[in-house]
């Protein structure tokens, strides 16, 4: 849960099994296949599909692409 404290959303990423994503893990995941192909931010995209905030999907958009960006092969 995100608070002043702790601005990362309380995100779970992977369904109960641990090996297979929930909606949000399939979010992240799109985002930094789209962020590395592309060489593009995915922060301006609007899409947000349902069962996921507008705030955590910003957040998970943001967070793909500084991985990508700051990631040096």
């Amino acid at each position: 849960m995100r608070s002043e404290s702790n601005p990362l959303p309380a995100l779970n990423l992977f369904a109960p099994d641990g090996e297979h994503p929930r909606l949000a893990g399939t979010y992240l995941q799109t985002c930094v296949v789209v962020a590395a192909v592309t060489r593009n931010s995915p922060v301006p995209l609007r899409h947000v599909p349902a069962g996921i905030s507008p705030e955590d999907a910003i957040f998970l958009r943001q967070i793909s692409w500084e991985t990508v960006r700051d990631w040096t092969p």
